[in-house]
């Protein structure tokens, strides 16, 4: 179908996440869209969220894009290195608290368990462009179901040395 290994889509997602600040954790509901096209071996993707904490309504913004190469390691098994850019700011829609720009070198691994169903997971590492901010390590599991021949949904678990979340999506691909 045009749903697993298919780097052409749009999507609509939402999440929850946990993030340690020290003295308790800080959770917090968010909505994302992204969308990605793949040229050749190479694929493009960009992404923007927004995550409303549980604390003084603050806001996280996120955003950014990711450029990877694709290697089909296997007929099922797909391997794309890649580079990602991103930025996030905290704020609360009348004061800033904070931002930084990352940039992230990443691998991420597809692997087509059925014609319906795609497994895939990624490890990356933050690297703060700002040196106010130390870096971190980044991963995530997911799975993305094929309901149609052109439409997914997915599951998908992330994490980071200060953070955890969870989120589910919808994706349309071409």
């Amino acid at each position: 179908n045009n749903v697993v290994l298919n780097y052409n889509h749009v999507s609509l997602g939402f999440s929850h996440e946990s993030i340690d600040v020290g003295d308790g954790d800080i959770s917090g509901n968010g909505l994302g869209v992204g969308a990605g096209i793949q040229t050749g071996n190479f694929t493009f993707s960009v992404f923007l969220s927004n995550t409303w904490l549980d604390v003084d309504d603050v806001n996280i913004l996120r955003t950014g894009g990711t450029v990877s190469y694709v290697i089909h390691a296997t007929d099922k098994l797909n391997i794309r290195p890649g580079v990602g850019l991103s930025y996030a700011k905290v704020h609360d829609w009348t004061y800033y608290y904070a931002d930084a720009w990352s940039i992230i070198p990443q691998i991420n691994l597809e692997y087509a368990a059925t014609d319906s169903l795609e497994l895939n997971g990624s490890v990356g590492y933050s690297n703060p462009t700002d040196s106010d901010y130390d870096g971190e390590l980044l991963g995530r599991l997911g799975l993305e179901y094929a309901i149609t021949q052109s439409t997914g949904v997915g599951l998908s678990a992330s994490f980071s040395e200060g953070a955890v979340g969870v989120g589910a999506y919808i994706s349309l691909h071409r």
